[in-house]
C-alpha cells in the first residue's frame, strides 16, 4: 500500500468515526421523541376524564339544585323558605351558567384526540408531532391555571356578596341571615374551583422539569466544529470548541 492510500484510508477511518456519534444522536433523539409523546398522549387522555367528571358533575348538581330549589320556593307557604329557595335556585342557574363559561372549556378535554391525526412516519413527523403535542399540554396547563386564577374567586365573589345582601337588605332579613346565605354560597363555588381539573398543569411543570429544562435536543446548537484538510503528504485537523 503506498503512501497516498494510507493516508486516504485513514481519512475515510477518521470521518467514519466522526459519523458515527451523529448517528448515534439521531437515534437517541428519535427515542426520546417517541418518549415523550408517548408522556404527553398519557396525560392529556387522563385529563380529559377528569375534565369530563368535573364539569358534568357540576353542571348535573347545579340543574338538579335549580329545579328543586325553583320547585321548593314556588310551593312552600312559609316566607323565608320561599326567599332562601328563590336565592338559592338563581344563584344555582348562575353556576350551571358559570360552567359554560369556564376556562376550562368542554372541547378541551379532547384535544388529545387532535394528536392521533399526526402522522409519525419518520423522524421529521415525529419533531412536528411533539411540537403539537407540547403546544397542547401547554395551552391546557394554562386553562386549568386560569381555572383557578383570582380573577375566578372574584367573580365568585361578587355573586355570592350579592346573594347575601339581597337576603339582608332586598328581603330585610338580619345581618346574620344575609352572612349565613353569603357564607353558603362562597363554600360551594370555591370548593367548585378547587376541584377543577389540574392534572395538565402539574404534568407539564414535571414534563418541563425533565425535559425542557435540560436542553432541547433539537435546538440545541453543537459546541464543536471541526475542518480537515489534506495534501499529498499531510492531514490537517482543526477542532474548534
Amino acid at each position: 500500500m503506498n503512501k497516498m492510500n494510507l493516508m486516504l484510508l485513514l481519512y475515510f477511518i477518521f470521518i467514519l468515526f466522526c459519523c458515527l456519534p451523529l448517528f448515534a444522536q439521531y437515534g437517541t433523539s428519535d427515542s426520546l421523541t417517541n418518549e415523550r409523546i408517548r408522556c404527553i398522549q398519557k396525560t392529556l387522555n387522563k385529563d380529559r376524564l377528569d375534565i369530563k367528571k368535573w364539569r358534568y358533575g357540576w353542571l348535573y348538581g347545579y340543574g338538579v339544585a335549580t329545579i328543586a330549589q325553583g320547585t321548593i320556593s314556588s310551593l312552600s307557604e312559609i316566607n323565608e323558605t320561599k326567599q332562601d329557595m328563590a336565592i338559592g335556585a338563581i344563584t344555582s342557574a348562575l353556576g350551571v351558567a358559570g360552567m359554560f363559561l369556564s376556562p376550562i372549556k368542554l372541547r378541551s378535554g379532547n384535544i388529545a384526540e387532535s394528536l392521533e391525526c399526526c402522522p409519525t412516519d419518520n423522524h421529521e413527523d415525529r419533531i412536528i408531532k411533539l411540537n403539537h403535542a407540547e403546544e397542547l399540554l401547554k395551552r391546557t396547563a394554562f386553562m386549568e391555571k386560569e381555572a383557578k386564577s383570582w380573577r375566578i374567586h372574584a367573580i365568585c365573589g361578587v355573586v355570592n356578596i350579592g346573594s347575601g345582601l339581597v337576603t339582608w337588605l332586598g328581603f330585610k332579613r338580619t345581618l346574620w341571615d344575609g352572612v349565613e346565605t353569603f357564607a353558603i354560597n362562597t363554600a360551594i363555588t370555591e370548593f367548585q374551583i378547587w376541584t377543577s381539573p389540574s392534572r395538565a398543569l402539574r404534568d407539564y411543570r414535571d414534563y418541563c422539569n425533565k425535559y425542557i429544562d435540560g436542553g432541547n435536543l433539537y435546538n440545541k446548537p453543537s459546541k464543536l466544529n471541526w475542518t480537515v484538510g489534506f495534501s499529498l503528504n499531510s492531514i490537517h485537523l482543526k477542532l474548534v470548541f
